[in-house]
């Protein structure tokens, strides 16, 4: 009987073409792994939204899923791009470009990625770092990757930036894991995909948790209160934020999805040393702010970042001496280096950039100043040294695992973020 309700489940979720319903269901029964399969295949045919990506790569994860259609790994044989140094590196970069979808606003960060990655390249030049970059349409089918994968030019990179789906990421890896060739993945947060060489630009949730709970270490007494929203990566942030607190002895008073309206009640009198409020929506930001004023309890307030659109909100919306803003994307005004990328980047493609080209550019920077320092074998020179000057998000520190320790907590202070050490 229970075999037969899987199966006309299967059969039903399978005819959903709704990514709106299946994520519902996804959040109504996150155990069931028939929805999860259903959600991934959805978002592997339909969507580039950076969030569905990394949701599709946890449930791949969580539940072993495999691809349904698709050769198991690469068929080419195994050739080797010659290691050490060189008088040129080659690059390839694996993205969804849906060269047709390019006015879809979902596909514009892989766009705006890919325009970094192209400023930093001339920028290596002018450094004497010649790197050839091959841009390659890899989407969610296998059969997208097995095409890179036929490409004799394709054979000599020295370094992959993508796939950013599950499934050509699996392919891509057990390809380059044959050749040792490092995979660098710009967008993830996702802690299972660090190995065989995958570097994550961007710590992962588990970093940032830890990282956070450092800095609020600075606070008495020693306990927190937690507040999440809706998203996955808030959840787990909030989950992960109260293990590390707990597992360290500082006591976590509560922990609650959404803004309570009687947290003074629920605390029982007790008042935190501080409180993360773990809302990474865009536009959430202004509304924990004034949920935080609301309850008179004066405690420091972690908030991220990204959750707050700062070309629209109003100063008064950061003020706050014990307001502390977490992020690893943020790039400061003052910069030279942002300076100098925004003005380049205006003069290429006519626009501001938004933080998904500084990340293109930084990542591009970065692994292609290691290639040109240290050869294609360059996994030695990351470890040897943090690298924080010349970039426009804060730098990249590799010393202790293969996600990125830079992040950054910041306060608002005579009109402008600043970093707080």
């Amino acid at each position: 009987m229970k075999q037969d309700i899987e199966s006309l489940e299967a059969y039903y979720l399978a005819q959903c073409t709704n990514l709106s319903t299946l994520r519902q269901l996804h959040t109504k029964y996150p155990n069931d792994a028939i929805i999860a399969e259903n959600l991934v295949a959805l978002i592997q045919r339909t969507s580039t939204n950076k969030a569905d990506l990394d949701l599709a790569a946890r449930l791949t994860t969580r539940f072993s899923l495999k691809p349904r259609t698709a050769p198991t790994g690469p068929s080419t044989p195994v050739l080797t791009a010659p290691k050490g140094k060189k008088s040129a590196y080659t690059v390839a970069v694996l993205f969804p470009f849906r060269m047709n979808e390019l006015n879809s606003a979902n596909n514009q960060f892989v766009v705006d990625l890919y325009e970094g990655i192209r400023l930093a390249v001339k920028k290596l030049q002018s450094e004497g770092i010649t790197v050839n970059v091959l841009a390659y349409e890899v989407d969610n089918t296998a059969e997208s990757m097995q095409k890179a994968f036929g490409d004799p030019q394709f054979q000599q990179s020295d370094v992959l930036i993508g796939p950013l789906y599950p499934v050509t990421y699996e392919l891509a890896t057990t390809w380059a894991a044959e050749r040792n060739i490092p995979i660098v993945n710009p967008i993830s947060t996702n802690s299972s995909l660090l190995e065989n060489q995958t570097y994550l630009v961007q710590p992962s949730v588990e970093s940032q948790a830890r990282l956070l709970f450092q800095f609020s270490q600075r606070f008495t007494p020693k306990s927190t209160y937690i507040a999440y929203g809706n998203t996955r990566q808030d959840s787990l942030l909030a989950a992960t934020y109260a293990q590390v607190a707990k597992t360290n002895g500082v006591q976590v008073l509560g922990m609650k999805r959404g803004r309570s309206e009687s947290l003074t009640v629920e605390l029982k009198g007790k008042k935190p040393g501080h409180i993360l409020a773990a809302f990474t929506g865009s536009g959430e930001g202004p509304g924990v702010i004034s949920w935080n004023r609301s309850t008179n309890l004066g405690v420091p307030l972690l908030v991220p970042y990204e959750a707050f659109n700062t070309n629209t909100s109003s100063a008064s919306t950061f003020s706050g001496s014990n307001v502390y803003f977490f992020d690893s994307m943020f790039s400061s005004d003052t910069d030279p280096a942002v300076l100098d990328f925004r003005q380049k980047y205006m003069t290429q493609v006519n626009t501001l950039p938004s933080n998904y080209a500084y990340l293109g550019y930084d990542t591009m920077l970065f692994f292609g100043r290691m290639l040109g320092k240290y050869g294609s074998d360059f996994t030695k020179g990351l470890k040897n040294q943090s690298y924080k000057d010349g970039y426009t998000l804060g730098g990249f520190d590799y010393r202790q695992s293969t996600d990125n320790q830079n992040f950054n907590v910041l306060k608002f202070s005579n009109y402008q973020f600043i970093q707080v050490k």
